[in-house]
């Protein structure tokens, strides 16, 4: 089966599969000592080492296109550094910024159409009602058995399944492991996205007596849909999927008022002790939050700002983590 390739949960993988293609939503690797790679110029280090995971995919036989958002301005500049060719096509999407207004979802629907378009053009076939509905139901379905296996995941365990499902969908099998200590440091990690290698984070935390019961971060469960309203899949499955999608909190909404209520209510329920606020270096979207952040939860917050994964500066990370969980405990 031919692949579309992204990085942003905008994108909705169902309507991917409804058009018998599939979406590999995917961590980028940490791609700072890849040489022979173009792109990368006036970019972040994410966005950077998105390009060049998305041009060493992109010559593999079952690469179809490329999808990026403009739910941020560095992948917005990463969409136009990213050559496309007859054979690896690149659509950038529009997803509005604000979210509450009729107008703001009726974009959005619009946008989903013409990624319609895109992935007929790739070799898809577009769905009629009744196969979109059938497989939005099946993705429904996954990640209720995934938000159920959070209860008794560790954080580290979660993150992997997350990224499995990520990059191969409703196939993935969702068994639980052990959860983590019953008294290890609760944790919340909050702020944008992640690397491959950021599975390194979660482990550092959970050596260091602590764990991760909130992701909170673009790659985690923050951007995890809500179910859909069954009711609704029968006659209009596309704008239900909107009205879903649309709902996804985000630190580039505006108002992003929805971000700090999800946050507010996930963090009161999973008796979070302490926030570990990672942010990407150049990503203002995330930066400017912190002081809301501070100031809003009555709980103690450690910055982390990165120019890259985890392993790149892990010693740095580990000994500021160190001293964040013995002021929690």
């Amino acid at each position: 089966m031919k692949t579309v390739l992204s990085t942003c949960p905008y994108v909705p993988p169902e309507w991917v599969a409804a058009h018998d293609l599939r979406l590999r939503r995917f961590r980028p690797g940490d791609a700072r000592s890849a040489a022979g790679l173009a792109g990368g110029a006036g970019v972040c280090p994410y966005a950077r080492d998105v390009l060049r995971a998305m041009e060493a995919a992109s010559v593999t036989e079952d690469t179809a296109g490329v999808v990026i958002t403009t739910v941020c301005d560095q992948m917005r500049r990463a969409a136009g550094l990213l050559p496309g060719t007859d054979s690896r096509p690149v659509l950038l999407m529009n997803v509005p910024t604000t979210w509450q207004t009729p107008a703001g979802q009726q974009i959005y629907v619009s946008e989903l159409r013409r990624l319609g378009r895109f992935l007929v053009s790739l070799g898809g076939r577009a769905p009629d009602d009744r196969r979109l509905a059938d497989t939005m139901v099946a993705y429904d379905q996954a990640r209720f058995a995934l938000k159920e296996c959070r209860r008794r995941c560790s954080g580290s365990r979660f993150s992997r399944l997350l990224a499995e499902f990520d990059e191969q969908g409703p196939g993935v099998s969702f068994s639980p492991s052990a959860s983590g200590p019953a008294d290890a440091v609760k944790l919340a990690l909050v702020g944008g996205p992640l690397w491959a290698e950021d599975a390194e984070l979660f482990e550092i935390i959970e050596s260091l007596g602590g764990n991760v019961v909130l992701d909170a971060t673009t790659s985690g469960e923050l951007v995890m849909p809500d179910a859909y309203d069954r009711s609704h899949l029968a006659d209009r499955p596309l704008e239900e999927m909107a009205r879903v999608y649309g709902r996804i909190p985000d630190a580039f909404r505006r108002p992003n008022r929805a971000l700090f209520e999800w946050l507010g209510r996930e963090l009161a329920a999973r008796g979070v002790q302490g926030i570990v606020f990672r942010t990407c270096l150049w990503c203002d979207t995330w930066v400017a939050e912190l002081v809301r952040i501070r100031e809003g939860f009555g709980l103690p917050v450690l910055h982390l700002d990165v120019d890259g994964a985890t392993p790149g500066c892990r010693t740095r990370i580990s000994g500021r983590l160190q001293a964040f969980m013995e002021v929690l405990r």
